[in-house]
Formats: C-alpha cells, sequence, structure tokens
C-alpha cells in the first residue's frame, strides 16, 4: 500500500513538472490599452518621443522630458491586432509551451509610423526606430504585460516568436543619448511605461 502510495505520488510530482511556469504578470486587457496615449517610463518619468517629431524611415526613437502640453511626436496610437498561440519552446518537432497573447502595433500620433527594433533585430540592445507600418511581420507588434504595481512592459512579438524570449522597450541611461532599445526582461523601472 504504502508503495503504490509513493508511486503515486512521484508520478504527480513528475507531472508538476511538465506543466509550463504561468507568467508573474498579467496581460493587459485590450480596452485598457488601445488609443492614444503618452508612454512615460518608470525610471526617468520621460515620454518615449519621436527624435525630432521627424517622419524618416529608421529615425531613432528615444526618452525625452515629457511636454505640459503634449505633442503629436510624443503620443502614441496603440491599436490592437491580433490574439495569437506562439510556440514558445519546443523539444524536436513537438511544441511543450504554448503561449496565446494579444498582440499590439504602436504608432506615432505625429507620423504614423509604427515602431519597431532597428533592422528587424532580436539581440538584446537593438534601437528601436519608426518605420512604415507592415502586416507582413511581429517586428512591429508588440505583447503587453501589466507590471506589478502599475505600469506596462511592452516585448517585442518578433523576439518573442523566433528568439523565444521576453525583450522589451527600455529606456536607456542618459549617458547612452536616451535611446530606446529592447532588452532582454528584468522587470526593473527603465522597461515599465505608464499610460497617460
Amino acid at each position: 500500500m504504502m508503495r503504490r502510495i509513493l508511486l503515486t505520488l512521484a508520478t504527480l510530482c513528475s507531472m508538476l513538472v511538465a506543466i509550463p511556469a504561468t507568467q508573474a504578470h498579467a496581460a493587459a486587457t485590450i480596452s485598457e490599452v488601445t488609443g492614444v496615449h503618452q508612454l512615460v517610463n518608470a525610471q526617468y518619468n520621460d515620454c518615449l518621443t519621436v527624435v525630432g517629431g521627424s517622419s524618416v524611415n529608421s529615425n531613432p526613437i528615444w526618452h525625452h522630458p515629457c511636454d505640459q502640453s503634449p505633442l503629436a511626436w510624443t503620443q502614441w496610437i496603440i491599436d490592437y491586432e491580433a490574439t495569437v498561440t506562439f510556440c514558445f519552446a519546443s523539444q524536436g518537432n513537438t511544441c511543450v509551451d504554448r503561449r496565446t497573447r494579444n498582440i499590439y502595433r504602436l504608432r506615432s500620433n505625429h507620423t504614423g509610423k509604427c515602431i519597431e527594433p532597428h533592422n528587424g533585430a532580436t539581440n538584446s540592445g537593438a534601437r528601436i526606430d519608426q518605420y512604415d507600418c507592415r502586416m507582413d511581420t511581429y517586428r512591429q507588434s508588440w505583447i503587453i504585460v501589466e507590471a506589478q504595481g502599475g505600469g506596462y512592459f511592452f516585448y517585442n512579438a518578433k523576439v518573442y516568436d523566433e528568439a523565444h524570449k521576453e525583450r522589451g522597450i527600455d529606456a536607456a541611461p542618459y549617458e547612452q543619448d536616451r535611446q530606446v532599445r529592447i532588452w532582454t526582461a528584468n522587470q526593473t523601472p527603465p522597461q515599465i511605461w505608464y499610460l497617460r
């Protein structure tokens, strides 16, 4: 009898190991994030900004002090795109970790262009630029997740899909020219953005 109980416990424990861990943070609801917003960084209290208000493709995005009366190049339109199931991890040809996420597009209210990692890069540290909006790629798609204590993380869907990593919009230190980049998720204030 005792042996049967131990076998049952061992079987249950092995099943628990196979269950993927849930995310510590909840996905944002569509209604709370869509619309026109300023994205204000938790670390610097700066706004996500189109450098110089330029409409040129590959123009960098940075964090800059927010203006009292919001200018169009500090405002972003967040559009819901779709709900997508990603294979976050696989063993051979079998997906072992499926994750369903809402994806969103961030467009400048000033230029109408979308933000993406430079040249579609997936590496941590890649700067974020604006580019003509395209529907054929995840490089301009973002997964928005609530941060514990308020604000949101913005993870790039292309990185999520191809590199199986969470890399979010990160406000680099002032010494790095206020550049905004994607960076491996670390749940720190430079990666938390408030919607205003």
